[in-house]
């Protein structure tokens, strides 16, 4: 009676954080892994994200061993995660419910606020830039969508002249090159391929660059200046 009482009221809890202006809605999609630091005793428990109602509540798979299993409501927890861009995000939050079965699953109040934390280490500048990317002999048409001096987000399209997208893995090198709105040169920057992310007919893939040919490197710097002008006058 008491466990059943307790559940409804949680439950009404979470029906009541409808009020919550969801337009602070946290960039924190399902399957990102999460770490968790409770604040009562310092300990840390990796975890992922399997769920959330933005401006209600968050839903957190917890890796538990035997002793994390008490993990009571009202108990403080601090969030960190990686953010997309490669920022530190974290924020803090209470348990508003723990369940033990059929898997342990961690209800998070939804927060107020977060922050975040830039750990690149310089600026990239969203920008919008047609591309070739060359792997193992074949080239794909694509577009550089962010950039900095250390490397850049690309996407590939796929279509009937494309070849075999499953060339690009993790780790493989390729080069890349492109032209910019402040030289008339060809730029072509050797890069390693660090993360990749296959959406529909697309592939998403962030380079970081390891060597630039010929006068790349003063014709790039020349553009990322270009790019932080325009942002300025935002």
């Amino acid at each position: 009676m008491t466990e059943a009482c307790t559940a409804q009221k949680q439950m009404k809890q979470m029906e009541q954080l409808d009020s919550m202006d969801p337009s602070n809605a946290l960039r924190l999609p399902v399957g990102v892994s999460v770490n968790l630091e409770l604040m009562s005793t310092g300990k840390r428990i990796w975890g992922e994200i399997v769920g959330r109602k933005d401006g209600r509540f968050i839903l957190v798979m917890p890796r538990l061993t035997p002793g994390d299993k008490n993990l009571a409501s009202e108990s403080m927890i601090a969030v960190r995660y990686m953010g997309k861009e490669g920022q530190l995000c974290g924020f803090r939050t209470t348990v508003l419910r723990f369940m033990h079965t059929p898997c342990p699953l961690l209800f998070l109040y939804y927060p107020d606020q977060y922050e975040t934390i830039d750990l690149r280490k310089n600026k990239r500048f969203d920008c919008f830039v047609p591309a070739t990317v060359f792997v193992n002999g074949n080239n794909y048409g694509s577009v550089i969508i962010n950039i900095s001096r250390c490397g850049s987000k690309v996407v590939l399209q796929k279509n009937n002249e494309t070849p075999n997208l499953r060339d690009i893995c993790v780790d493989c090198e390729v080069f890349i090159s492109f032209k910019s709105i402040t030289s008339p040169d060809d730029m072509y920057i050797k890069s390693i391929v660090r993360n990749v992310k296959r959406k529909q007919e697309n592939i998403i893939i962030g380079l970081e660059f390891k060597e630039f040919i010929g006068n790349t490197l003063q014709n790039l710097d020349k553009f990322l200046l270009k790019c932080k002008t325009i942002c300025e006058l935002q």
